[in-house]
């Protein structure tokens, strides 16, 4: 059972525990995860992480530098002794655990001693459990977050309505079924889409570079740029790649003839290249010029 499956199937039986310890590596998929079980303990809410922590439905603590202080424990629960949160189950989240410092680690667990705490759901996040102290281990159930390989999320997309090469991008790019249908949805995806199999199909056409460019407009919006990039990282990845474990089993034929095509170095620092541009649009503002970096690689590669 996933920890989703889990936390319904003790509301249930009416056997919520008080403390959740949740394990997984950071990332969208941990977040996800996070937000369904909170939408699950405030009673099938659809909002979002800011609509929750806004409306009062849930106590949220983060911490951007290295440590959660005690003063951020303390004001959690200070927090829990508002008329707003009154009558209702109330729920808390602690984001990064491994964060917590001696001092806030033991105002968590003297907070989980009072009486008030009987009637809280709390939930820990973190990647490394190692890193908790063993009685806060101790009180927890613990759930660990396994996220589905890449070969189970293109089973699991073989019952929508897919084309074989829309299976190959968005087991990249999602792990849930739901994201794909929102994703089918967006324009800006779709117009993806269709440029990269531009990029990798009609790579030959006389008019390729010139419709490079304008068929690049989709790539002005940042998250789709980022998706972009996961895209062309697995592509030029699996130009590298033995026939047999090759991600974009649609686009067999084209991969084989490019990787005969490309020099191996030339293809180490096309990779290189695209996995520096994506680590700085983690913070990177100016998304055109990244855009139009990438474009020229693409241009080198394709059409030297």
């Amino acid at each position: 059972m996933t920890p989703i499956d889990i936390i319904k199937d003790s509301l249930l039986k009416d056997r919520l525990s008080h403390l959740y310890l949740l394990i997984g590596n950071q990332g969208d998929y941990r977040d996800q995860v996070i937000l369904e079980i909170v939408q699950t303990l405030v009673l099938g809410s659809n909002s979002t992480k800011s609509e929750l922590i806004e409306k009062q439905k849930v106590m949220w603590v983060e911490s951007e530098t290295q440590v959660i202080k005690k003063e951020q424990i303390q004001q959690l629960f200070n927090e829990f002794s508002k008329t707003s949160l009154q009558n209702q189950r109330k729920v808390y989240v602690i984001e990064d655990a491994e964060k917590l410092n001696a001092s806030s680690a033991n105002t968590l667990l003297k907070f989980m001693e009072e009486p008030d705490s009987k009637t809280s759901v709390g939930i820990l996040v973190t990647n490394n459990q190692q890193s908790l102290l063993d009685t806060i281990v101790s009180r927890s159930h613990i759930l660990k977050i396994i996220e589905p390989s890449i070969k189970e999320r293109k089973e699991r997309f073989q019952s929508l309505e897919l084309t074989p090469l829309e299976v190959d991008v968005f087991s990249i790019l999602y792990q849930d079924k739901n994201d794909v249908l929102v994703a089918l949805e967006n324009p800006l995806l779709q117009e993806m889409m269709i440029l990269f199999k531009h990029i990798v199909i009609e790579k030959h056409t006389k008019n390729f570079v010139y419709d490079l460019y304008e068929m690049s407009g989709c790539l002005n919006e940042k998250q789709t740029l980022i998706s972009f990039l996961q895209i062309l990282i697995r592509y030029f990845t699996d130009l590298r790649t033995d026939p047999s474990h090759i991600h974009f089993q649609s686009l067999i034929e084209n991969i084989q003839l490019q990787s005969e095509q490309i020099d191996a170095l030339q293809l180490e620092e096309i990779l290189t290249s695209i996995q520096s541009i994506l680590k700085q649009m983690r913070y990177f503002v100016q998304t055109e010029l990244q855009k139009r970096h990438v474009l020229h690689l693409i241009k080198e590669v394709f059409q030297p």
